[in-house]
């Protein structure tokens, strides 16, 4: 069996109808679909019917979906937070069938195979996101690193890989996981790791990757007997026709600050929402902002100081 392993889509049809249509020439048997289908991208509907329309695939929620079986039935005329505004347009977006697609999503699945053990789909999983942090899985340390001393994909994997070997609180826990495979997203991060009888993988963000490389990412995972055959593909796709459909969309018109970043992050592939959230959330203890969401004074006034990147006064 073949496994097209695809997760964080975001909204972004363009990328995931890339991955798609190479998926669809590498004799692909299911595919296994990880979470976060929406916020980023000014494509909510058609991603999610897109999604709906694969025959034989397996799809669980991210915590874009959870956020939206959190606002169901709540009251709209709170809904005034510039923080959440890409949710909030989404959550309109949507159509009452999709919406309830999603929301109706499990969060983890596990699937039988063959011999004898199964693979494990979850959105994040706990074991890489944990107190202290293993940096190696945090996509903001990843930039850092990246903008400090670039890496190449083999170096990270073996960067990330010894993380976890010298961890003892997360190495246990794998080696206390029943054999098989553990696939997750979250992260935006393509990765994936062999641990004796154990596969551990991230495909990366198919909408928006955060590892330097604007390529659409996916994985193909192939059951042979007791061994799996990994390969990570990369697909191209434009990018800046995406982008001007996002300046052009209502989305952008509703989540000025937000869909900014996103242009950013899109053209980049680095992870620079993440730096700005730290902002936000030091701009917040700066004016003694207790509410989250951070108020809307906060919110703009950390999108008027971030200085990491210039990029609100960029040209379109």
């Amino acid at each position: 069996m073949r496994y097209a392993v695809i997760s964080d889509i975001h909204g972004n049809l363009y990328a995931l109808q890339a991955v798609l249509s190479d998926a669809g020439k590498q004799n692909i048997n299911k595919y296994l679909l990880l979470g976060d289908y929406i916020e980023d991208f000014p494509w909510p509907n058609e991603v999610v019917e897109t999604v709906r329309s694969l025959v034989d695939a397996v799809v669980i929620r991210g915590n874009k979906e959870k956020y939206l079986a959190d606002m169901y039935g709540s009251d709209q005329s709170k809904w005034v937070y510039d923080q959440m505004a890409p949710m909030y347009w989404n959550y309109r977006e949507l159509t009452e069938e999709n919406l309830k697609y999603l929301i109706a999503l499990p969060p983890d699945l596990k699937i039988s195979i063959e011999t004898g053990t199964a693979i494990h789909l979850t959105h994040s999983n706990p074991i890489f996101y944990r107190k202290p942090k293993i940096e190696a899985f945090h996509s903001t340390p990843y930039m850092k690193r990246m903008t400090l001393k670039p890496f190449t994909h083999d170096e990270y994997m073996t960067f990330a890989r010894n993380s976890v070997l010298e961890r003892p609180d997360a190495l246990n826990e794998i080696e206390a996981l029943p054999p098989g495979v553990y696939a997750f997203g979250h992260n935006h991060v393509a990765w994936y790791m062999k641990y004796k009888n154990k596969l551990l993988i991230n495909p990366g963000s198919c909408g928006m990757p955060l590892d330097f490389d604007t390529a659409a990412p996916y994985t193909i995972i192939e059951n042979r007997g007791v061994e799996w055959n990994i390969e990570e593909r990369r697909v191209r796709y434009d990018v800046e026709q995406v982008i001007n459909c996002l300046r052009r969309s209502e989305l952008y018109r509703k989540a000025e600050i937000w869909s900014r970043i996103v242009i950013h992050e899109t053209r980049t592939a680095a992870d620079y929402i993440g730096s700005f959230l730290i902002h936000v959330e030091q701009t917040a203890n700066n004016h003694n902002d207790l509410s989250r969401p951070v108020n809307n004074e906060t919110w703009r006034n950390a999108a008027d100081t971030f200085e990491l990147i210039d990029i609100w006064n960029e040209v379109f």
